[in-house]
């Protein structure tokens, strides 16, 4: 896969038509019009393996009146004026001449050859201006060679309003994500609307950590200054859930599937149920050794926890038995588990791991330089990663940042 939101051909095709005809009176007209296409970008966005992974934008400037349509062409060799011209029906993508955009292309849409579009393969990509003149010759513009890649994308969310979140992420059924502001804005619960609107939805938080969602849709945080768990309705009226001495510096959250809340403290190495309001150790362990970040196994009602000190992760058995399960090299923040994977961000490291249930790291994503670089993977940046929450299939991973800035992960498709 390319580099999703900011491959940017940054291409500036000029078009400019100046073919004098002859008049009744055996003059020349004057040129027929001058326009021009900026901006022209192509964008990796899924990880589907077909035309739906591409976005196309491209900015039209100046005298578009002479154009009758300007096509998109993707050929795997070059091709002709003649030859693209001569393409019909799905062999090419008409894009509207009177407006500039962004274009989301289909699975439907095919090469010239009449094939769809495949991964790992090369291809040239056109633009072919079509004069309302038929006398005039279409004008074709070529761009940089395009190839799709089943590789795992990491972006910068756009967020329009105040966010500035640093820790744990929970994400509701509607795609709304939440995540607490931690250290960096101690009082603040943020939300995140599928559309990238951003704002504070709570105000009331004391060092928000870990979040989790409960059944009614209220988002639940602990709090590392306080010994007061709180609910917080969508609408963001925030009321303590539940206040005891023994839960102070609190870490993540989850829920089991019976409805019970679970909480792991960095300083005490211990996991904390809390049920029908009492609060009770369910797990202590040594090896826990600082854990912040838990998640839980809804298929199989498993519970694990890791530790920011070591990168272990530990399975906790339901008579409150620890067992090691797998080693990263991270300081880990937070932790989540979807789709039969763990996915863990290391705050220090600069990175995030995926991992098989069984422990192995299946892929490691950021160069471990501190930086805000998008692109694949291998070639990205990332700056003191630490909440993350994965949706169910595992195709999108959302990522905090100790810099206040959200990053979504598209993640490659398990072969």
């Amino acid at each position: 896969m390319n580099f999703k939101s900011r491959i940017l051909i940054s291409l500036m095709v000029l078009f400019a038509c100046s073919l004098a005809c002859s008049d009744d009176d055996g003059g020349t007209e004057t040129p027929t019009g001058n326009f021009s296409i900026s901006n022209f970008e192509l964008s990796d966005i899924e990880n589907q393996g077909d035309g739906s992974d591409i976005s196309v934008a491209y900015s039209i400037s100046s005298d578009v009146s002479v154009l009758s349509e300007i096509r998109l062409i993707f050929s795997e060799s070059p091709i002709t004026v003649a030859e693209a011209t001569a393409l019909s029906g799905n062999q090419f993508t008409a894009l509207d001449v009177a407006s500039s955009g962004d274009i989301n292309l289909s699975a439907a849409f095919r090469s010239s050859g009449n094939e769809f579009i495949e991964e790992d393969v090369t291809y040239q990509v056109y633009l072919l201006g079509v004069f309302s003149n038929s006398e005039i010759t279409p004008i074709l513009s070529s761009a940089n060679p395009f190839s799709l890649k089943n590789e795992t994308i990491v972006t910068t969310m756009e967020l329009s309003g105040p966010f500035n979140g640093v820790e744990d992420v929970a994400l509701a059924a509607n795609g709304t994500l939440y995540v607490n502001g931690g250290g960096t804005s101690p009082s603040s619960l943020f939300k995140i609307t599928p559309d990238g609107v951003s704002s504070v939805l709570s105000s009331g938080m004391d060092n928000a950590v870990g979040i989790a969602i409960d059944a009614n849709g209220n988002v639940i945080s602990s709090s590392f200054r306080s010994t007061t768990i709180y609910s917080n309705t969508p609408a963001g009226v925030t009321t303590p859930l539940d206040t005891d001495s023994s839960l102070t510096g609190g870490g993540g959250l989850f829920f089991d599937n019976n409805g019970n809340l679970y909480n792991a403290f960095f300083s005490q190495d211990v996991l904390f149920q809390i049920k029908d309001g009492a609060v009770s150790e369910f797990a202590t362990s040594s090896s826990f050794n600082g854990p912040v970040g838990i998640t839980y196994d809804k298929t199989r009602g498993h519970i694990y926890v890791s530790s920011f000190n070591t990168g272990s992760i530990y399975r906790v058995a339901d008579d409150g038995s620890v067992t090691l399960i797998g080693d990263t090299p991270a300081n880990i923040g937070h932790m989540s588990f979807a789709n039969d994977h763990f996915f863990v961000t290391g705050w220090n490291q600069n990175q995030v791991y995926k991992l098989s249930l069984n422990g192995d790291i299946v892929e490691t994503l950021g160069t471990g330089r501190t930086g805000d670089t998008d692109g694949p993977g291998n070639t990205a940046q990332f700056n003191q990663p630490n909440g993350i929450e994965v949706t169910d299939d595992g195709r999108y991973a959302y990522v905090s940042q100790g810099n206040g800035t959200m990053r979504r992960l598209i993640m490659a498709r398990d072969n």
